[in-house]
């Protein structure tokens, strides 16, 4: 993809979808948005759906095969995002599409990076709630992960901490930020530019 295409169709998998938020336009109407993140062989992509296809979000699941119609590329933040607005689509497809993430070793993170990681949960805390300087209530979730090479805690925030996740399981989190920790250690943040 390229800054500027437009009239683009790509076919992936869902790894994560992100539920609609709405916002006000400057003539005072209301707008309605919503993210999914699109993987295939050659790597990953975000996808915004605007206004009525917003909801499309919503009812795709992880792991479907879609195809993106008539999406147009945008940059937000300096990366590339796919969006999808009245003119395009997204459909369920029956096909097979790989997604295989190259990851980062846990041991070689570095403060600021922004990594992608794989790994076992080797535990994982309650979710908790606390209230942002701006009065409105934020949750986070630890996990602690762990690959060949070393272990981790990950901080999820946000929606990403109602996630599902527990002791065993085998997680993949794209596009982490190495933080200084809480515990003078250095943790992974997955916020709202991650998918877990």
């Amino acid at each position: 993809l390229t800054m500027g295409q437009s009239d683009v169709n790509v076919r992936g998998i869902v790894l994560e979808t992100e539920s609609v938020r709405t916002f006000d336009r400057d003539d005072g109407s209301e707008g309605r948005v919503a993210n999914f993140l699109l993987g295939d062989e050659t790597g990953r992509v975000r996808v915004t759906l605007w206004d009525e296809r917003a909801d499309r979000a919503t009812e795709l699941d992880p792991a479907t095969a879609v195809e993106v119609v008539d999406g147009y590329v945008r940059e937000r933040d300096g990366d590339l995002e796919l969006h999808v607005g009245e003119q395009g689509a997204v459909d369920e497809i029956e096909a097979d599409v790989d997604f295989v993430p190259e990851t980062d070793p846990i041991d070689g993170v570095e403060m600021d990076d922004v990594v992608d990681l794989a790994g076992v949960v080797r535990s994982a805390d309650p979710k908790r709630t606390f209230d942002r300087d701006d009065g409105s209530e934020g949750q986070v979730r630890n996990v602690r992960i762990q690959d060949d090479t070393g272990d981790i805690r990950v901080a999820l925030w946000g929606e990403k901490a109602d996630k599902e996740i527990a002791p065993g399981d085998e997680v993949f989190v794209a596009d982490a930020e190495i933080q200084d920790g809480w515990q003078d250690d250095l943790e992974a943040s997955a916020g709202w530019r991650s998918t877990v």
